[in-house]
């Protein structure tokens, strides 16, 4: 009588194929596809190189371990040692132009407070967009000739004022404004006070054409006491020029 062989024996030798272990691979993709997507953040992207470090390492030893045939993902740790490279190459530039940026910042930020330091020894208050004459001189403020009279005492039955006499004329390609409140009179002791509302202040307000010019004057109350004045003129809600004749009583 014959026996069939059992469905469930094995054949000794033959050895149970073992899974290729890929975890080095697998952690050197991850940490190189973390490193390269912070890596253009300044300074939070030092992480990204110490991530991109840690990924090449471990994507060597991964690789190595796959030419040997102890592991798999020669692939996977291939692209995590790449990612890596282009993500160290990525924060260095990205921290380099960062720096250049906060130099150039800087840079400026000094220069302008040389320029306001050197603008505030005409008078106080006087900023470096400041443009400065004497009394009686033509200013080109935002595209506007502005000449200004020295300013005189007068008076009237409602009080004492300082006055001078404005003349507007428009060499710009656009429309400009005259207002009597684009004016203010700063005295000696650096106080710029509004036109006075009872002075004889005839310049009122309007637009002005281009070529068009307007004449008028402009009342501060005050005495006149012995000093330095300086009549200011800001002609513009957007422009950063500001007009400045100054006066000596």
């Amino acid at each position: 009588m014959s026996s069939s062989a059992s469905p469930n024996l094995q054949y000794a030798g033959a050895p149970a194929q073992q899974p290729a272990k890929k975890g080095l691979a697998v952690a050197a993709l991850v940490l190189g596809i973390i490193a390269i997507l912070g890596c253009l953040i300044p300074v939070l992207n030092v992480v990204s190189i110490v991530l991109a470090l840690l990924a090449i390492v471990l994507g060597a030893v991964a690789m190595r371990a796959a030419r040997k045939g102890r592991a798999g993902g020669k692939g996977m740790a291939l692209a995590g040692i790449i990612l890596s490279v282009l993500a160290i190459i990525g924060a260095v530039l990205a921290n380099v132009l960062f720096g250049a940026a906060v130099e150039s910042i800087s840079d400026s930020v000094e220069q302008q407070q040389a320029a306001d330091a050197e603008a505030a020894n005409q008078f106080p208050g006087a900023t470096a967009d400041d443009v400065v004459a004497g009394a009686g001189e033509t200013l080109t403020v935002n595209d506007v000739d502005v000449t200004a009279t020295a300013i005189a005492p007068q008076s009237n039955t409602l009080g004492s004022f300082l006055c001078s006499t404005v003349t507007y004329v428009n060499n710009g390609a656009d429309q400009a404004t005259f207002n009597t409140f684009d004016w203010k009179l700063q005295d000696p002791a650096g106080a710029a006070r509004t036109v006075g509302l009872f002075g004889d202040n005839d310049l009122q307000s309007g637009d002005l054409a281009p070529g068009g010019t307007v004449s008028g004057d402009v009342c501060f109350e005050g005495t006149g006491e012995p000093g330095q004045y300086i009549l200011l003129y800001e002609g513009s809600l957007f422009g950063t020029e500001r007009g400045a004749w100054i006066n000596t009583l």
